[in-house]
């Protein structure tokens, strides 16, 4: 079967601190998986490479055999969703909460 992600020595640093310090695994293609991790691990920062969303230090990382971070001109654009705040998040209402179902 073949890999769906291939991560090997991947390390991501802020100021000094390392948040993902030379992660490595595989994930197959049509398995079920799982990233479980306390406050802090860097489950976020790994997803957030993985989608292409962040540089990682050193490393290598391959989604659908392919790096998936941007190249050359769209280096600076995020492709996805935008996170933004809602006045429905203050007061939510049946209504409000119809457009996040």
């Amino acid at each position: 079967m073949t890999q769906a992600i291939s991560v090997a020595g991947l390390s991501r640093g802020y100021r000094g601190q390392l948040a993902l310090d030379r992660v490595g695994f595989e994930v197959a293609s049509g398995s079920i998986t799982g990233l479980v991790g306390r406050n802090g691990a860097g489950k976020t920062t790994l997803l957030r490479i993985l989608a292409g969303q962040e540089f990682p230090s050193t490393g290598r990382v391959l989604v659908l055999g392919a790096n998936p971070q941007p190249l050359g001109a769209a280096r600076g654009r995020v492709a996805g969703p935008r996170w933004s705040w809602s006045a429905h998040w203050t007061r939510p209402t049946m209504p409000g909460l119809a457009h996040y179902g």
